[in-house]
């Protein structure tokens, strides 16, 4: 464990690095590779992006990584480029050396230095990640609860379900009029309605820039639901993964202009692949959590504790010592709650 350095990534590790992933992000050396590209180069804030390796003389033994997203921390303020952690990946035969935590805790020590981000921020922790970066000075703010909706099929209609085409399903589906469902994102219109219905807490900035990049994720298939024609009165983002979980279509983004057009697309994605189970992370909005619950969306219970699944709002500071630097609230109901925020989705 002594001789492990973290060091930043560099392009002529990227083969190993793209094989480390393999039990994380996919088994595709070449998806792997286009994955990283997309997260940490292309990402239209990369500037701040940064990616550790944990290096055992010239072999790579782990890694974890930074990306930036930009927040509205305060009513009325200036968007905030913010560093995300994720892919914490250690090598199978370098597990139980204390590697994980020597990458949490040396490379919350350089950004402290070299990064711009105010803070550090995780929104998709797995169990044992979670405890560890608790146990290394991050503060959990609160878990985000899930709602499911799971359609009451016997054993073989549930495996015909499953076998059946997901989000493909909608593209072959007549049109409603006023309603559109494409692969396309439509960055101009989405970034517009999205800053004119913005919610007045802590929320995702979501401008055109932010949307050509963030539904490209070579991981996932998305489809997006629009109400409206060029000014748009609403707008649903589905995904599906293509590695794992393929039964569950996840409504991972959405906004709108009052909740009828946004239930109207509710209620078409469920005409046309009802049969699917769906998932949503709950909002704080009392009618919003009535829209979902008249879909037939319910919370999703479980066991409190370090057991608890469900995706924690992790921070750490960096800037501390700069009272000018801008910190976010402490009130986790304050806090946007779509999936959109986490890179799982």
């Amino acid at each position: 464990m002594s001789d492990i350095a973290i060091l930043p990534f560099h392009d002529r590790f990227l083969d190993q690095v793209c094989r480390v992933t393999q039990g994380h992000w996919s088994p595709d050396l070449e998806l792997n590779g286009r994955y990283l590209a997309w997260k940490y180069q292309a990402n239209p804030y990369a500037d701040d992006c940064r990616l550790y390796l944990a290096m055992d003389g010239a072999e790579v033994s782990g890694i974890r990584g930074y990306y930036a997203l930009r927040w509205v921390l305060h009513p009325g303020g200036e968007p905030t480029t913010v560093l995300m952690a994720a892919d914490l990946c250690v090598r199978p035969d370098y597990r139980g050396q204390g590697i994980s935590r020597k990458l949490i805790q040396e490379s919350v020590e350089d950004l402290s230095t070299k990064s711009r981000s105010p803070f550090l921020m995780n929104t998709s922790a797995g169990k044992s990640t979670l405890l560890e970066m608790v146990a290394s000075g991050w503060q959990s703010l609160g878990r985000f609860d899930v709602s499911d909706r799971r359609p009451n099929l016997t054993a073989p209609l549930r495996r015909w379900a499953q076998g059946e085409e997901g989000l493909e399903s909608l593209d072959r589906a007549p049109r409603e009029p006023g309603i559109s469902i494409t692969r396309e994102v439509r960055p101009g219109p989405m970034a517009e309605l999205a800053g004119r219905t913005a919610a007045s807490g802590v929320r995702l900035h979501r401008d055109e820039a932010y949307f050509r990049w963030r539904f490209s994720n070579p991981l996932c298939r998305y489809r997006f639901l629009y109400a409206g024609g060029t000014d748009l009165d609403a707008y649903l983002v589905v995904q599906c993964w293509t590695t794992h979980d393929q039964e569950w279509i996840n409504l991972v983004d959405y906004a709108y202009e009052d909740e009828r057009p946004l239930e109207t697309l509710l209620s078409t994605l469920i005409d046309l692949s009802g049969h699917r189970r769906m998932r949503v992370w709950t909002p704080t909005n009392e009618s919003l959590r009535q829209v979902f619950g008249r879909a037939g969306f319910q919370p999703t219970e479980y066991a409190p504790g370090v057991r608890d699944p469900r995706p924690a709002l992790l921070l750490r500071s960096l800037r501390s010592d700069t009272p000018t630097s801008p910190q976010p609230p402490r009130d986790f109901s304050l806090w946007e709650r779509s999936m959109a925020v986490s890179d799982y989705y």
